[in-house]
């Protein structure tokens, strides 16, 4: 969880998340957390469960994007299946996808563990089995870059 503020750093159309401070009053007491990066799209997240050795983990999100947006980075200890589940979104072009790529942390760069493409307009589940334990985030890309207004969609994660 951000507890003070977080930076991540990605590059080329995905940009830079800026630093994003403590959590409002408002999110605070709501449970959700916002991370907004450099060119204004927002990743929201309200997390449920966190993994442990004996639990999966899950959490809620709302994404705001007009191109590539990055999620919360998780982590988990267990070996196992990762599915996030995108609900329909707003202001999709015709016949619109959105690709769902989840991703390691790893050095010297990150591990892509593989992409799903789901209707952008009725959204759907990218499901990534035998993953091993680690510490991951997914990118979401819309179909068609540079269309106004952003993408605008919510869904829920559930990792092993």
């Amino acid at each position: 969880m951000i507890a003070a503020s977080a930076v991540v750093a990605s590059a080329g159309l995905l940009g830079s998340l800026a630093t994003t401070p403590a959590a409002t009053a408002a999110e605070a007491s709501s449970g959700w957390t916002t991370i907004t990066d450099d060119a204004g799209q927002t990743f929201s997240y309200n997390d449920g469960v966190q993994a442990n050795s004996i639990n999966s983990g899950t959490f809620t999100f709302t994404a705001d994007f007009n191109a590539r947006l990055e999620s919360r980075h998780y982590t988990t200890p267990n070996f196992g299946t990762h599915r996030v589940f995108l609900g329909p979104a707003a202001h999709c072009t015709r016949g619109e996808t959105i690709t769902v790529e989840l991703w390691a942390e790893a050095f010297p760069g990150d591990a892509n563990l593989g992409s799903r493409n789901l209707s952008c307009a009725s959204g759907g589940t990218a499901v990534f089995d035998n993953i091993s334990p680690d510490t991951f985030y997914f990118v979401l890309t819309a179909g068609s870059f540079g269309v106004t207004p952003n993408r605008t969609l919510s869904g829920d994660v559930t990792y092993p």
